[in-house]
């Protein structure tokens, strides 16, 4: 399958991503970026593409294959919309998500999903205990850490959130 589709209007020409990679770029970006204004942007789209494409899903578990990140942020977002009836997945599809996922526990799902409904669907403010600041450094650990995700909620994260300088200079 190819991974660009020509466009062309006039003399200019360019490339578009066929539609699967396109979708896993805009949910992969929103999570590494997690950018809250720019990613509640992004979330409509994506609603878009997944309720008027046709998807090759075998395509998607190939690329996601590849990348466990990428899989880890397309498996919040699908259960997010999944739950608020946005779309509709099968549970075997959300299970067979679920194992190209590592990492993700049932605590840190609904945790990180409980975040992207808040703040991004939802649109609330952040508080004082769970800044902005706050929720980039929980995110990332649970989504993004190299620890179990147990000891990244109950070790790294109150770690990362009393001495945030630490967070800073840790890598995703």
């Amino acid at each position: 399958m190819k991974q660009e589709i020509p466009l062309s209007a006039g003399s200019i020409s360019a490339g578009r991503l066929v539609v699967e990679l396109e979708l896993l770029y805009i949910c992969a970006h929103c999570a590494l970026e997690l950018n809250w204004q720019k990613s509640g942007l992004r979330l409509p789209y994506i609603l878009y593409i997944l309720n008027t494409e046709n998807l090759d899903w075998n395509q998607v578990f190939l690329w996601l294959d590849k990348s466990p990140n990428t899989a880890k942020c397309f498996y919040i977002l699908l259960t997010l919309f999944n739950e608020e009836q946005l779309f509709n997945v099968s549970d075997d599809r959300l299970n067979d998500l679920a194992n190209y996922a590592p990492g993700i526990n049932y605590i840190n799902r609904r945790l990180l999903t409980r975040f992207v409904k808040k703040h991004l669907l939802l649109g609330e403010e952040f508080g004082v205990l769970l800044s902005e600041s706050n929720l980039s450094i929980i995110w990332h650990e649970l989504l993004f850490g190299r620890f179990h995700p147990t000891v990244a909620l109950f070790v790294i994260v109150p770690y990362r959130l009393l001495f945030p300088s630490a967070a800073k200079k840790s890598t995703v």
